[in-house]
């Protein structure tokens, strides 16, 4: 990034790819760059009193300020218990604000500019001659974003343990992406581990018209289908619903929708962790699209 930001300044933003967030301090021309990647998948909140702008990866460090007052934003709140997703900026205390994905933030001792560098809907159409088209075409950038995800691939001197996971549901979204990464990592000659989160009790007769309460069996079902990957089911029999929620408020100093899932999600990042592996992929936001 340092590499990019020397040779493009500002228009570097537009040739990284991937999840990433960064703050470049140019001592030069004495600015302050701050940016987060366009899906915004890593955090950066920041907080501007006046005479200085602050900036840290979590909320707390900003709250450790003398100056700011550890006030809620009431709206924020607000918005979180009924599911609104609000507007990307401002966060559960007062005078915080989280730079938005696709942001950029340039301060100097005389002013400070936020702007936004890309936006979706102005990406140029593709146009092409069929359906398969398309679908090829989608599944090439989709591997290749997958594939970029898997760098470096193998732990230093543990053999073929991969050392990227994969969160794995039985839809679609994790499941697509397990596939592509269980091939590209078989043809290095590494297995990928999945790690789903399963009930610890039978959920027969707790669900009805076509719902199910158990993933476990169609993730077994994809394992067989997908192939060279190590199933893990998780119980989260440790850690139960309100000690997730707890946890969950302490790490992002903030309250979570649909809290109520902290608890298996706390319970499976700690199996990863376990294992020694240096990043987890998720469907995440794929429901979303």
């Amino acid at each position: 990034i340092l590499h990019a930001y020397g040779r493009w300044g500002l228009d570097c933003v537009h040739r990284l790819l991937g999840d990433w967030v960064f703050a470049v301090w140019d001592a030069r021309r004495q600015e302050l760059l701050l940016a987060r990647d366009p899906c915004g998948i890593s955090s950066l909140y920041y907080c501007q009193r006046g005479h200085y702008c602050a900036f840290a990866s979590s909320v707390k460090r900003l709250l450790a300020l003398p100056d700011l007052p550890r006030r809620p934003k009431l709206l924020r709140v607000a918005q979180v218990l009924t599911s609104w997703p609000g507007d990307g900026l401002h966060t559960a205390y007062e005078g915080v604000l989280q730079l938005r994905c696709a942001h950029t933030l340039l301060a100097t001792a005389h002013r400070s500019d936020v702007r936004q560098y890309w936006r979706p809907e102005d990406v140029s159409p593709l146009r092409l001659p069929s359906d398969h088209a398309y679908l090829e075409a989608f599944l090439e950038i989709y591997t290749e974003a997958v594939r970029c995800r898997l760098r470096p691939p193998v732990t230093e001197g543990s053999g073929s343990q991969a050392r990227v996971g994969v969160m794995l549901s039985s839809g679609l979204d994790s499941g697509s992406v397990c596939a592509l990464a269980a091939r590209e990592l078989g043809l290095r000659g590494a297995r990928l581990p999945t790690f789903t989160s399963v009930p610890m009790y039978t959920t027969e007769g707790l669900t009805e018209g076509g719902w199910y309460g158990d993933e476990g069996p169609l993730v077994e079902a994809v394992g067989r289908y997908v192939g060279n990957v190590d199933l893990h089911f998780i119980t989260a029999d440790r850690l139960s619903p309100l000690e997730g929620m707890a946890r969950a408020l302490r790490v992002h100093d903030s309250p979570a929708h649909a809290a109520g899932n902290m608890f298996w999600m706390l319970a499976l990042c700690a199996a990863v962790r376990d294992q020694g592996l240096g990043a987890l992929l998720s469907g995440a936001r794929g429901n979303a699209t």
